[in-house]
């Protein structure tokens, strides 16, 4: 068994490639596979950073959460746009804010020239600040 493998010749020469000069492995090979190694590093990490950006994104968002506000509220949209523009105006760095602080949905009140734009601003005043007692 051991003459059958030995006269094969695809065994004699498999070691052919570690000896001097028998190798056809050349600097520009070389090259091409770290060239290849760093293009897919580089859009792994890319692929990471989005991702991660991304993420973040979803969880450090002022007008996701604002958003999420108006819905646990069930406003309508007539009322989101309202409360926004609450928002705007009052100049606040998080528009979050005006479910936290009356003050900016008063001063709107108290600003308001309409009657029925004053009726909105005080029924969405009801809605976000109504008390229980």
């Amino acid at each position: 068994m051991t003459m059958l493998l030995a006269e094969n010749g695809g065994f004699l020469h498999l070691g052919d490639h570690f000896r001097a000069g028998g190798s056809n492995f050349s600097a520009a090979s070389l090259a091409t596979v770290a060239f290849v190694a760093a293009v897919i590093a580089l859009a792994i990490w890319i692929a990471s950073r989005r991702l991660e950006t991304g993420e973040r994104r979803k969880t450090n968002s002022a007008g996701r959460l604002m958003h999420e506000l108006c819905q646990a509220h069930r406003l309508t949209h007539a009322q989101r746009r309202l409360l926004g523009r609450v928002a705007r105006q009052a100049k606040l760095v998080e528009p979050a804010l005006v479910f936290v602080d009356r003050t900016s949905i008063d001063a709107a009140i108290a600003k308001a020239d309409v009657p029925r734009a004053k009726r909105e601003l005080e029924l969405l005043r009801k809605i976000l600040f109504a008390t229980t007692s």
